[in-house]
């Protein structure tokens, strides 16, 4: 049965959207990897009380996905936000690892073991480790989290620090099934001012041996509003994905934060795209790959129309978590390292953010928590609604059986004024069975979902979050 309204392959030009409406939706607002959204989370849900609510909650575990954070690069690129330590010292890494091998042995002892339906390793550049480290950190995984049949093994790839042979071992010797390479921008006038030397034929090269060894699933990610970036260089960018043909493209908006971020401090901010140019870039992106063979999944996310993503959101399976869209419905989320972040049973754990603090931690036997949020009823019945929305693009009436149908039409009337507008302006539809986002909605997605947000709409706080186009 599909419940979805199918997948949104049309262009903005042919649903009518312009520059003018999609600056008119270009709030900062959350990207809802998780509800309640982390800036809400508290400090309070410390080591004890993630360890008691993972005991409480074990026997209710559903098929687990895993993800280890390797936060180490040997250069760090001035656009990027994630959390990294640069260094290109000798053991660093295989001290990290046997740190991991132990909270993943402390969180084992509480949760049990289990087969995996997921792994991801993410960072920071997975492919930092060498092919030794590597091997000790899936065995120390696998210790207790064996993989089962069909499982998922994905990792991010630095196109850089990778050659055709290692792309070739992280399949056949460690078992990964996808892959995701970092490209951003093929402009060597772009790269120069990011910090960043990757040529066109190093991606190309390792690309393809992704697909001849057998990878399930290749992605790129890409972003636009870097510095030097121009609609017309963008574009060549672009003709270049697409001879490339990745099942999966990540378009991300490009924040610049230099005062959250020094490595941005090296950015030349009056290099910046303007609004305009970036708006532009989005559009013509969007349309091309849309008049091709991908498929906009929502937010930035393209698939081609065979990919797994696109039929799970076609039968109204699709998923999101940490990790972004996924197709595996039902699973519990375990994170490893440091700033992961665990979506257990109906709660939020993140492990601290310095390699120091987090190696003090496991020496001494806790969990290295900082800070979580344990959800109640409500967050559970918003939390439902706003992932319905936001990965499938329906809202249903029959809820999943926790949830009454009358708590969701309840939640639906306490702000049916805002969707009224929203439904003249054409980005949702109201059914008997339920609220569906049109086609033009999936673009906005966001704004959407913001409605059902309590925590941001009651709570006074004034969290800064990404733009939402």
């Amino acid at each position: 049965m599909m419940i979805s309204g199918g997948c949104m392959s049309q262009t903005l030009k042919s649903l009518g959207i312009g520059p003018e409406e999609i600056r008119k939706y270009d709030q900062r607002i959350p990207r809802y990897t998780s509800y309640p959204t982390a800036p809400f989370w508290k400090e309070e849900i410390n080591a004890a009380a993630w360890c008691e609510h993972l005991e409480q909650t074990r026997r209710h575990q559903k098929p687990l996905s895993i993800y280890v954070h390797i936060p180490f690069c040997g250069k760090r690129c001035f656009f990027c936000g994630c959390n990294a330590i640069v260094t290109r010292k000798a053991g660093v890494a295989q001290a990290y690892l046997e740190l991991v091998a132990r909270e993943i042995e402390m969180t084992a002892r509480l949760i049990g073991s289990s087969s995996m339906v997921q792994l991801h390793l993410g960072g920071g550049t997975p492919s930092f480790l060498s092919s030794e480290e590597m091997s000790y950190l899936m065995k120390s995984i696998q210790a207790y989290f064996k993989p089962g049949r069909d499982a998922e093994l994905s990792i991010e790839v630095d196109p850089r620090t990778v050659t055709p042979e290692t792309v070739a071992a992280l399949y056949e010797d460690h078992g990964f099934n996808r892959i995701s390479f970092g490209v951003q921008d093929f402009n060597a006038d772009v790269q120069e001012a990011i910090g960043r030397e990757q040529t066109r034929d190093i991606t190309f090269k390792n690309v393809q041996a992704a697909r001849e060894v057998g990878f399930n699933s290749v992605n790129i990610d890409l972003i636009y509003g870097l510095p030097r970036q121009t609609v017309e260089n963008w574009r060549n960018t672009i003709r270049d994905i697409i001879d490339l043909r990745p099942d999966r493209i990540a378009l991300y908006n490009f924040a610049y934060l230099p005062d959250k971020l020094r490595n941005q401090k090296f950015l030349d901010g009056s290099l910046l795209p303007s609004p305009d140019t970036k708006l532009d870039m989005f559009i013509e992106t969007h349309d091309c790959l849309t008049e091709r063979d991908w498929v906009f999944i929502g937010m930035d996310h393209y698939a081609l129309k065979e990919d797994s993503l696109n039929i799970a959101q076609k039968e109204g399976s699709l998923r999101r978590n940490f990790m972004g869209y996924t197709t595996l419905k039902g699973t519990d989320l375990i994170s490893f390292g440091v700033s992961s972040i665990s979506d257990y049973q109906s709660g939020f754990g993140q492990n601290v953010k310095k390699l120091s603090t987090y190696k003090k931690s496991i020496q001494n036997g806790v969990l290295p928590i900082e800070r979580g949020l344990i959800l109640n009823r409500e967050d559970r019945i918003r939390q439902h609604i706003i992932e319905s929305l936001m990965c499938n693009g329906f809202l249903s009436y029959q809820p999943p059986s926790f949830i009454q149908p009358s708590e969701i039409i309840e939640r639906v009337e306490e702000v049916k004024a805002e969707l009224n507008v929203l439904e003249e302006n054409g980005l949702i539809e109201f059914e008997a069975c339920g609220l569906r986002v049109s086609e033009k909605g999936r673009v906005f997605l966001r704004n959407i979902a913001v409605l059902f947000d309590s925590y941001l709409n009651h709570s006074g706080k004034s969290p800064v979050f990404s733009r939402a186009v």
